[in-house]
């Protein structure tokens, strides 16, 4: 997301808060429909995306010019490395790696895989001309973590300070 831009302001929608799973196409939906002049990127995980393919669906039949860039590290990753900082198992937080171009196509949407910068030649006659709805699947190393992910377990991140208050929602007993 660091090398993400938007042109201004009202280019940019953030669906709710980070980590958000599985409402990014819904948000991208409206964002589409509200800016018709403009084309509407999103982004989201491979869980996010299996958690929305109804969604997709609607792109699809609604014909409406979207890109999906799938960042499919056949993970929960944000799970994965949260479970990783606090000493616990992440098995499963791992999954089959899904093939989301085979899916897009079944659908009715054009799909790339991406496994290096070379297969992204494939996507610029469709940038020249957006048309109906462009799924790329971008394979990435579930274990490699960013950065800026890393200042998530600061001791002034906003992690910490969750696991430290006492939960807003009490459980009875």
């Amino acid at each position: 997301i660091l090398y993400l831009s938007a042109p201004d302001a009202q280019g940019f929608v953030f669906s709710n808060d980070f980590m958000a799973v599985g409402l990014g196409l819904g948000t991208a939906f409206g964002a589409a429909v509200a800016r018709p002049d403009r084309l509407t990127v999103l982004a989201p995980g491979d869980g996010g995306m299996m958690m929305s393919l109804g969604e997709l669906e609607t792109f699809i039949r609604y014909k409406v010019p979207f890109l999906v860039v799938v960042i499919n590290d056949a993970a929960y990753g944000a799970e994965v490395h949260l479970l990783k900082n606090v000493g616990l198992p992440n098995d499963r937080a791992f999954f089959r790696d899904n093939d989301f171009a085979a899916i897009a196509t079944a659908m009715g949407a054009q799909g790339i895989t991406v496994r290096s910068v070379g297969d992204l030649d494939q996507l610029r006659s469709w940038l020249d001309a957006p048309r109906g709805t462009m799924v790329l699947d971008c394979k990435v190393d579930p274990q490699l973590r960013g950065a800026w992910f890393g200042k998530v377990f600061d001791p002034d991140g906003w992690y910490q300070r969750m696991c430290r208050s006492p939960s807003p929602f009490p459980l009875p007993r």
